[in-house]
């Protein structure tokens, strides 16, 4: 719930995660100050690149690089350019066997550096060495230059993969349920719905607060305007939305139309995805978000579909993990799995931001008309609108806001605390009237929050206490197997570790004669474009009209093409020697296949890593865990009957004596008539 624990931002109290990026380094002689080059960049503003940091810490953010593009190298796809345009043939074909290698060209450290502040530099350096899921990585105050997308990808692999302490012991997350535990990637990534309903669209796996924004440009104007995050959904548009009888024998009572499959290709990285999988609900539906297609279009009998790699939680007891599933036309068993249509597409807007300034705040509660209602409704209280006294009503909204501010601390973050008592104390400077409406909607709003995080602590304290009675023992009975496992895993760990740095060097070499390769192409392309303009130049010459400033401009240029073409053929008889030379073929033969065979055995590796994980998960889980926001009611878990902010003095909760605000009335704090509206 809090800024601040060891694991997360980089308090000098706890363990030295950058000793493991440093050779022979120990941890006392660790800066860890200076540990990331770049200075503080919380905005995200002002990152230097890798080329003058000193020989250390280029080090240091050398090894954190080759960590990157290891662990997360099942999301690479989304570092390149055009990956949030349609994902048609975004990614090579691959078979569920290699779900964990790279989908992409690896992200150098000048971008890494650019992309992520220092402080989410040193967080995914705590996570790549101890699993543990960071606090506040994406959602938080530090913000950098990810995309949506990018930081969706990166945050449901850190909750398939991490684990965390909910309850005194370390465990995966578990949500209730599938949508659940996208809401949980979506609050992590810090794109949730800025105006969401009920626990579990304001609330991360640990509790934090998680508002969003989206920033839009209006195309014809060029305004730009910021709002509530929303999720957009593509139903209409792509034809989804109706309902039809399921199938004879389904589990499901009905079954939603499917995507067509031409319309597949319109798919993303980072889409919510709702696909039929007949799973026992009413309407048979799963939720998964989608990665990235591991195939091109493929038959089974009449029915389409193409493999993809998406992101989900199947069971609350498996927490959430990354999976090959066949997408297509309808819902049909291949023997080798179901194919299952695609019934809802749900995207977030790339420019989604956590909440970051009093602006944003004011975005996500909105505005609008109610200051005549509002002048309305106290004539109608009070009788002498004259003698009402707006600047005592505003003082006491600030009253009441700052303490449902203090219920809400340990759930927010330092800057989230500083926006919403900014918001609170703004002047409009007109005697009050004016700064109604924006208090009642920061009043409505925080005490749904409030109350919802009431909820949440009662039930998190609830389970925690639950589970604790009978966790350790428990998991003593399970403590062979599971030290058998992680003994396994550790050894895959080094094994990685040693393959990394074997890979790096032959990867080099395959891209020294690649380099070559594309320079000799360079040459022909640009001996083959001088020699056309050397024609064109020489055709234009024979004509008998030309000026003679023309004429000598001709002869100028030709020169220059003939010296140019003179000094490429050595140029390229040199490249064109070492393409051909036999010794150079041979070497770079033996380059690729080594440099292959590595991979192989990375990519064999990290997938035995994956499931000896999902293993130990499974144990561990088998002794009790904590889910994802307790066992919060069902109404506070959705938000079932809540409201957004309407800014009307009417709504307010309780309703307070209005004849308190006048002026001439007996002193004191204003009373409360009602805790119902009104």
């Amino acid at each position: 719930m809090r800024e601040g624990s060891a694991a997360g931002t980089g308090d000098s109290s706890g363990p030295d995660i950058w000793a493991r990026y440093r050779p022979g380094a120990s941890a006392d002689a660790v800066d860890r100050g200076h540990a990331i080059e770049g200075g503080d960049r919380g905005t995200g503003d002002g990152a230097s690149g890798g080329s003058s940091a000193p020989p250390r810490i280029a080090a240091d953010l050398d090894r954190f690089t080759a960590d990157f593009n290891r662990v997360f190298a099942a999301q690479l796809h989304v570092f390149e350019d055009g990956s949030i345009e349609p994902a048609a043939e975004h990614g090579p074909d691959v078979t569920a066997a290699e779900i964990g290698a790279a989908s992409g060209v690896r992200v150098p450290r000048e971008r890494l550096v650019v992309l992520f502040t220092p402080t989410q530099i040193e967080k995914l350096a705590s996570f790549m060495a101890t699993l543990e899921i960071p606090e506040r990585l994406f959602n938080g105050d530090d913000v950098g230059t990810t995309t949506t997308q990018q930081r969706i990808l990166l945050s449901g692999h850190i909750l398939t993969t991490g684990h965390y302490q909910p309850g005194g012991f370390e465990q995966a997350v578990h949500a209730r349920m599938c949508g659940h535990w996208v809401n949980l990637v979506l609050a992590y990534a810090g794109c949730d719905n800025g105006a969401g309903a009920g626990v579990r669209e304001q609330f991360d796996h640990n509790g934090g607060l998680s508002l969003s924004v989206e920033d839009t440009t209006d195309r014809r104007t060029g305004r730009a305007t910021t709002t509530a995050a929303g999720r957009d959904s593509l139903d209409r548009g792509l034809g989804l939305g109706g309902r039809h009888a399921a199938a004879p024998g389904a589990r499901a009572t009905f079954e939603m139309t499917g995507l067509p499959f031409e319309q597949l290709a319109t798919l993303e990285p980072g889409d919510w995805l709702w696909i039929f999988n007949d799973n026992g609900s009413p309407g048979g539906n799963h939720s998964v978000i989608f990665s990235r297609w591991a195939s091109a279009e493929q038959r089974f009998g009449d029915v389409r579909y193409r493999r993809a790699i998406t992101m989900s939680q199947g069971s609350p007891d498996a927490g959430g993990r990354e999976e090959m599933r066949l997408l297509g036309e309808r819902f049909v068993d291949t023997g080798s799995g179901h194919v299952t249509p695609v019934t809802h597409v749900s995207r977030i807007s790339a420019s989604t931001r956590p909440m970051q300034t009093v602006e944003d705040l004011i975005a996500i509660l909105g505005s609008g008309p109610e200051a005549t209602t509002n002048r309305t409704f106290i004539e109608r209280q009070v009788h002498d609108l004259g003698r009402f006294d707006w600047a005592a009503l505003a003082q006491y909204l600030r009253e009441q806001n700052d303490a449902l501010i203090a219920q809400l601390e340990s759930h927010m973050t330092p800057n989230q605390r500083e926006v919403f008592h900014a918001t609170n104390q703004r002047h409009s400077g007109d005697g009050g009237e004016g700064e109604i409406p924006l208090l009642v909607r920061l009043n409505e709003r925080l005490r749904t929050l409030a109350d919802n995080a009431t909820a949440l602590d009662a039930a998190t304290t609830e389970s925690r206490a639950r589970i604790a009675a009978t966790h350790d023992a428990s998991l003593e009975r399970t403590r062979p197997e599971r030290e058998a496992l992680q003994a396994r895993i550790d050894a895959i760990h080094a094994d990685l570790e040693r393959l990394e740095a074997e890979h790096a060097p032959l990867e080099a070499q395959v891209d020294l004669y690649e380099a070559q390769t594309a320079e000799l192409r360079e040459r022909y392309v640009e001996r083959r474009r001088l020699r056309q303009q050397r024609t064109a130049l020489r055709q234009e010459l024979r004509t008998s009209s030309m000026e003679p400033e023309r004429r000598q401009e001709i002869a100028d240029e030709l020169a220059a093409i003939a010296t140019r073409l003179e000094e490429l053929a050595p140029e390229i008889e040199q490249l064109e020697d070492v393409e051909n030379s036999r010794d150079v073929r041979a070497d770079r033969r033996d380059a690729r296949r080594a440099e292959r065979h590595v991979e192989v055995r990375i990519r064999q590796q990290t997938m035995l890593l994956a499931r000896l994980a999902r293993q130990l998960t499974t144990l561990t889980a088998s002794a009790g865990y904590v889910t994802a926001h307790g066992r919060v009611g069902r109404d506070d878990f959705n938000g079932r009957g809540e409201s957004g902010p309407t800014g009307l003095l009417r709504n307010l909760v309780p309703q307070p004596h209005w004849s308190t605000f006048m002026r001439g009335a007996a002193g004191g704090a204003p009373s409360q008539i009602s805790d119902t509206r009104h």
